[in-house]
């Protein structure tokens, strides 16, 4: 449905809400998935804490920047 069609019956605000979750659960399982590929597990973060978090901060960045440009760049 058009922007403008959808503004004026109110369903909107319900789109962009749908679209929001589903791009929090794409990011979610995308993390999720790259954290087991590249071995970013439990045991690193309890011997080193710091390079865990530098490991999820990048693979959290680049797993945003995927969901962007496959669902809302489209």
């Amino acid at each position: 449905m058009p922007y403008f069609g959808m503004v004026l019956d109110g369903t909107w605000n319900e789109y962009l809400h749908g679209e929001d979750e589903e791009c929090y659960r794409e990011l979610e399982m995308a993390v999720k998935w790259i954290k087991e590929k590249e071995g970013v597990t439990e045991g690193l973060k309890n011997e080193n804490p710091m390079l865990w978090v530098e490991k999820v901060n990048n693979i959290m960045a680049r797993a945003e920047e995927e969901i962007l440009r496959e669902i809302i760049y489209v």
